[in-house]
């Protein structure tokens, strides 16, 4: 599915530490979504039916996300590892909302950050082929691997993601405000 065979060994293996760390934030953010729509809907039903379906949206992406990154993982040698964590009662929402805010600005940090480990090491690996090949083709130097392309779009979700989470802390103080 991804294009590894570009980037060094040392480059894999960055990379799949950065993207474990990454596995341990969106495995939380898998768990709590659901938890905020339950909470939400149920215990303080909301009329804000927006709120609920921005929140399943970034459930639904959430998981999809864990599975492209558990893939990369495996695809560079590297073994997932699964956080199992004790979940706290949800007592205040807006501040779990909050931390979900940042557990996404972690996320999008540690994809930007293999991104540019991918960058570099792509690199150095390309020449380093091109070199015992005896052949070096500058537009080979720029070319962006699937793993380059997809870190990208994980990096670019997550910026939405912080975004929707900000409106629905909005539209929960507006309705709130109005009660």
């Amino acid at each position: 599915m991804f294009t590894v065979d570009r980037i060094t060994n040392d480059g894999k293996k960055a990379i799949v530490s950065l993207l474990n760390k990454s596995i341990e934030v969106k495995t939380c953010c898998i768990c709590n979504y659901p938890r905020l729509i339950d909470q939400l809907v149920s215990i303080e039903p909301t009329t804000q039916e927006s709120v609920a379906e921005k929140l399943q949206l970034l459930s639904r992406e959430a998981v999809q996300h864990a599975s492209w990154i558990m893939r990369l993982i495996e695809d560079f040698g590297g073994e997932p590892q699964l956080p199992i964590e004790v979940m706290d009662r949800i007592v205040d929402v807006p501040n779990l909302l909050l931390k979900q805010i940042e557990r996404e600005k972690l996320a999008q940090s540690l994809f930007q950050q293999a991104k540019r480990v991918a960058e570099q090491s792509q690199v150095e690996g390309i020449l380093a082929k091109m070199r015992t090949m005896g052949a070096l083709s500058p537009g080979m130097v720029a070319e962006r691997s699937s793993t380059i392309r997809i870190l990208q779009r994980l990096e670019i979700d997550e910026g939405r993601y912080i975004v929707l989470l900000q409106n629905i802390i909005s539209e929960l103080n507006l309705q709130r405000s109005n009660d």
